[in-house]
């Protein structure tokens, strides 16, 4: 029952996961769905939350992440570090299908990130690589452009993953222990 367990947690993170993000990316960079695409990933994190043991803890991580996001990633839009097509954008500049990315982020936190509560050197190193690795991904697929050098846009994404990984587990952490007397008691 265990491998059972274990293989619906792989099929749920990688497939589901990868069907939502390939929505968003493609639906709202690349062909001009920026509301719609975000839908997806948006279900995807509700329904991975529901089944997490720390509901509010999980559901005030999902919208911290996507205030991050927002915040951030609008940053690098208003100051032309970034931009995304024409066809992506929607309500704010930073398109709704981003956000859900970031929202997704932030549901998964613990689950995913929680050996590394604590471990803040090593989040930045992690999110100083990995975010850029991941916005580049973004680039190749025309889902945003850089509007800056390159030189620029990945020093921006660097920083930008560098606080907003270690910021992410330090309050993913907070959340589980205010919250954790709610786990044990439901």
């Amino acid at each position: 029952m265990h491998i059972l367990k274990k293989l619906t947690f792989i099929i749920g993170w990688f497939g589901l996961y990868k069907v939502a993000w390939v929505c968003a990316i493609l639906g709202g960079g690349v062909h001009g769905h920026p509301i719609v695409s975000a839908l997806p990933m948006l279900i995807w994190s509700m329904a991975w939350i529901f089944f997490q043991p720390n509901r509010k803890a999980n559901t005030i991580m999902a919208i911290l992440a996507g205030l991050c996001g927002l915040l951030w990633d609008s940053g690098l839009v208003i100051t032309g570090v970034m931009e995304f097509p024409v066809t992506a954008q929607a309500l704010c500049p930073s398109p709704p299908w981003m956000i859900s990315l970031w929202i997704s982020f932030g549901a998964i936190t613990h689950a995913s990130f929680h050996k590394m509560y604590g471990r803040y050197f090593w989040a930045i190193v992690i999110g100083g690589i990995g975010g850029p690795m991941a916005y580049w991904g973004g680039v190749a697929t025309d889902a945003h452009i850089i509007s800056s050098s390159k030189e620029l846009f990945l020093g921006m994404i660097a920083l930008e993953w560098a606080i907003a990984f270690p910021f992410l587990l330090w309050a993913g952490q907070k959340m589980q222990l205010k919250y954790a007397s709610n786990t044990l008691s439901a």
